[in-house]
């Protein structure tokens, strides 16, 4: 195969069971997508301005062998599809979980979770404040959990943090790849990023804790909570506005 398609493959291999599945008959994702556009070009509008700004500063940045080649403002053409492909994913894991298990206890417990991570990133937020990756990242997933659970009372956040816990695993998988291509070779807390050999991922571990999940740093853990609660947030905001429409028109 030629490494050119790498990153490409990656992206794929993440949201082809779930384009595929989004038709089955007890899920039906395609009549939310609507509503996943919206919030995944909400979403993109705040982090890939972000993502283009940390690439322009070597925060970090792409090995263009791995890439088609193709880029725009510093970013591979599969860096824009990465904000779709994973969105996708995830929120379809969400809306399956939301759909086939609404009422669980579980949620519940996971709530509790929520506010650990809240302060946990919080804390490594302003620990590490003069680290730009950790920094940004860290405090806005704790910004965007302090929304949700004290301010919005958001009777999903238990979900989510239920559905973010269970796509940990393949987010393992998928972004291993990325940031090393032979990830388990590594050891599980990896405190030596410097002698990952290849990856489609670079970063400058002097703006980040410096501590590698395998290959994945530690940050990018909050990195996706971020992303993801946001995508959640904006997809039920606007699931809430269409339901309420056909109320209104039912009237």
């Amino acid at each position: 195969m030629n490494e050119k398609y790498t990153y490409l493959l990656v992206e794929l291999s993440c949201i082809a069971v779930p384009l595929i599945s989004s038709f089955h008959p007890k899920i039906q994702f395609f009549v939310a997508w609507k509503s996943l556009i919206v919030a995944i070009l909400g979403m993109m509008a705040l982090f890939i301005p972000a993502d283009i700004l940390f690439t322009h500063w070597g925060v970090w940045g792409f090995q263009e062998k791995y890439t088609l080649g193709i880029f725009f403002f510093n970013l591979p053409i599969e860096e824009y599809l990465f904000f779709i492909c994973i969105p996708y994913a995830s929120v379809f894991t969400y809306y399956c979980l939301r759909k086939l298990l609404p009422a669980s206890r579980t949620y519940n417990m996971f709530t509790s979770i929520a506010w650990v991570y809240l302060f946990l990133n919080l804390f490594i937020a302003i620990t590490f404040y003069y680290r730009i990756y950790t920094f940004t990242y860290h405090l806005f997933a704790a910004i965007l959990l302090a929304w949700h659970l004290v301010w919005r009372k958001s009777n999903y956040i238990g979900l989510f943090t239920f559905t973010y816990s269970l796509i940990l695993i393949p987010f393992i998988l998928s972004n291993g790849v990325l940031t090393g291509l032979a990830f388990w070779k590594y050891p599980l807390l990896n405190v030596h990023p410097e002698l990952i050999n290849s990856c489609i991922v670079w970063y400058d571990d002097l703006e980040n804790l410096g501590i590698r999940l395998f290959s994945i740093p530690l940050d990018d853990i909050a990195y996706g909570c971020s992303m993801l609660i946001t995508t959640v947030t904006l997809f039920e905001a606007m699931e809430a506005r269409k339901i309420a429409s056909i109320q209104l028109t039912k009237k």
